[in-house]
Order: C-alpha cells, then sequence, then structure tokens
C-alpha cells in the first residue's frame, strides 16, 4: 500500500502544535478591583449624598457612621469622592477628607466626611422712630418690599436668612401724610 506524502505532513504539523502547550490565549488577566468607602461622622440631618469620580452617587442616612460606594473600582484608577448634595433637616455642612487619590492593591476605607450643623436660620428686623406718616416702604438687598404701618416701632422683613448672609435695608419709598425723608 501506497503511503499519501500530504497526510503524513498534515499529521506532523498538528504533532507541532500540541507540543508547543496545546493551549489557548488566555488574554489579558482582569485588573483586581477595590471599593471606596469611609466614615462619617456627625451626620444628623437627611439628603446627604456623596459622589464618587461625578458619577456613582450614594445617599447616605441621617445618623450613618460609615459608607462604601456601590461598583467597585480598579486598581491604579482615580477616585474622588466629594458631597454632591449637603444634608438638610437640619441643614448641615458636610466636607470630605482624603476622598481624591489612586486606587492601590485592598479596599479604601480611610475617606473620612465630617458633618457640622448650621447656625439657626434669623429673622431681619430693626427698630423706627419718629414714623408719623404712611406709606414707608423698605426694601432688603434690592428686592423684599415691606411696607411700614403708620406709628410702627418696629419691623421685621418676611422669610428668614441664613447665618452669614449678607443684608442691606434701604428706603424704596418716603412717608408721606406728613411728608418725612429718611436716609
Amino acid at each position: 500500500m501506497r503511503s499519501n506524502p500530504g497526510f503524513v505532513l498534515i499529521a506532523a504539523f498538528a504533532g507541532g502544535i500540541s507540543a508547543c502547550g496545546g493551549g489557548t490565549d488566555p488574554g489579558p488577566r482582569p485588573v483586581p478591583t477595590f471599593t471606596l468607602g469611609g466614615t462619617v461622622a456627625g451626620l444628623a440631618g437627611g439628603g446627604l449624598v456623596l459622589q464618587n469620580n461625578a458619577g456613582n452617587d450614594l445617599s447616605v442616612g441621617a445618623g450613618a457612621s460609615s459608607f462604601t460606594f456601590s461598583g467597585a473600582v480598579g486598581q491604579g484608577a482615580a477616585s474622588s469622592a466629594s458631597v454632591k448634595i449637603q444634608p438638610s433637616n437640619p441643614a448641615q455642612t458636610c466636607t470630605v477628607t482624603g476622598g481624591t487619590g489612586t486606587i492601590g492593591a485592598a479596599n479604601v476605607t480611610s475617606v473620612a466626611v465630617a458633618c457640622t450643623t448650621a447656625a439657626s436660620a434669623i429673622t431681619l428686623g430693626g427698630t423706627i422712630t419718629g414714623l408719623s406718616g404712611s406709606g414707608l416702604v423698605l426694601k432688603n438687598n434690592g428686592t423684599t418690599d415691606l411696607t411700614i404701618a403708620t406709628g410702627a416701632v418696629s419691623f421685621t422683613f418676611p422669610g428668614e436668612l441664613a447665618p452669614g448672609t449678607a443684608y442691606n435695608v434701604t428706603t424704596s419709598a418716603q412717608p408721606y401724610g406728613p411728608e418725612q425723608l429718611l436716609p
């Protein structure tokens, strides 16, 4: 019987492939991933929303002492935790420390969020002396009008202002009957 030289060549070629390890290339290995989180101190109000890398939002409830963002971050990736929405009821200001960095080879638990309660809102008012006419209108910051009654000795603008808010009370309309000029 005659041998087929092409068959022998194919068999030798196939044997050469299996002698080289015979496996398939597994491709690149996946990048390890880790979580980002930390502690919360002083949170009394609800509504705090933290954010990582301008997109991974995390609502943190009142009284929480720790947090962990959902979704893992790849090793070597940058992270930037920040406050997206400040808490309310009571109004608080929260700041993040240690929220920016590069993810190493372990879960990050060192981000610190510290919250402080804002001072109570205040009202703006004052006293009036010598008003005998009517039609006096006061204005705060050029926007809020307050009409003062004849003979009034005090006034309070409607609503409340946050501590530290600038104000500038001016006369919008002078009193008449009798006419009086106020600065």
